[in-house]
């Protein structure tokens, strides 16, 4: 009966013991909702694996790399919701676009100044890193676009230079049939170089193929320059304007942390007030109470 007790005993002690995974989700079960410390786990690890440089409708794109955050962040003791890849993605959107509209007050529920303080750097860090992307693959695509585009009008031309050719061609071929007689060729012949050597005349003879792939050439070059001109005028605009919006971003944040540090200050300040008031209080009733017992002594 002894062992029987004792087994029941040890089973129940066993069962009581929550294993490694029950202790984790116990863990996880600590928040339902995501706190300051959450965002700033999760804004970790986005500055740190960057995941808008991920290839696009891939196996390997971004939602692959939300569910590495995912597992991640789980691991991570200071990390208290249980939140899979999907959801992750969307509260860093959540929070990236609050901290585009500069709403993040409105989101401070749970959490201390310094957490706070934290997630706001790595916003305005995550911010910068997207906007320098973003403008580095506008301006490679333009510069695609440029090309795509001289080479679209370099084989235009060469096209009509071709149709001309060929139009030369029949002109000259109708020519030759009409010609059948010796002195009507003959007097063809004087009159076309009357044509070539007549003054004002804007016939000047028959185009030559090397003319013809100078002129491709010289378009060609023309309108690579104009593209690369044109791309390399925005590149320039789309530059300045980051540097002016990360030395906005600094400035904010170096004006919080001014704010951040006036208002401890005056908290310091209240504390050291209300201590020194307590302190008089109690002053005040122990010579309240020696006074009164003095007086009793001397009674």
């Amino acid at each position: 009966c002894s062992m029987s007790q004792h087994s029941m005993e040890d089973a129940f002690i066993n069962e009581s013991i929550p294993s490694s995974a029950e202790k984790k989700q116990l863990r996880h079960a600590i928040r339902k909702k995501f706190a300051a410390v959450d965002d700033v786990v999760l804004l970790r690890a986005v500055n740190a694996f960057r995941p808008w440089r991920a290839p696009v409708d891939t196996s390997n794109g971004i939602m692959k790399v939300f569910e590495d955050f995912a597992f991640q962040c789980g691991a991570d003791p200071d990390f208290g919701v249980d939140k899979p890849g999907v959801a992750l993605r969307t509260r860093f959107g959540t929070l990236m676009k609050e901290f585009k509209r500069d709403q993040c007050r409105s989101m401070r529920k749970s959490g201390t100044v310094e957490q706070y303080e934290e997630r706001d750097r790595l916003l305005v860090d995550i911010t910068t890193q997207v906007d320098d992307w973003n403008a580095k693959v506008a301006a490679d695509n333009k510069v695609k676009e440029a090309k795509q585009l001289a080479i679209e009008n370099s084989g235009d031309l060469m096209r009509r230079l071709a149709m001309n050719e060929i139009d030369e061609d029949d002109t000259n071929t109708e020519d030759d049939d009409i010609s059948t007689d010796g002195k009507y060729t003959q007097a063809q012949q004087k009159l076309g170089k009357k044509r070539l050597i007549r003054p004002g005349s804007a016939q000047k003879g028959k185009i030559t193929k090397r003319e013809r792939l100078a002129v491709v050439m010289d378009a060609l070059t023309e309108s690579l320059k104009s593209a690369s001109g044109e791309d390399n005028s925005k590149y320039e605009y789309k530059t300045q304007r980051l540097a002016f919006e990360k030395e906005q971003a600094e400035l904010q944040l170096k004006h919080k942390a001014e704010e951040a540090k006036q208002r401890r200050k005056h908290e310091l300040e209240l504390e050291d007030r209300r201590r020194k008031a307590d302190e008089e209080r109690e002053k005040r009733m122990f010579d309240f109470f020696r006074t009164m017992l003095n007086k009793t002594n001397s009674k």
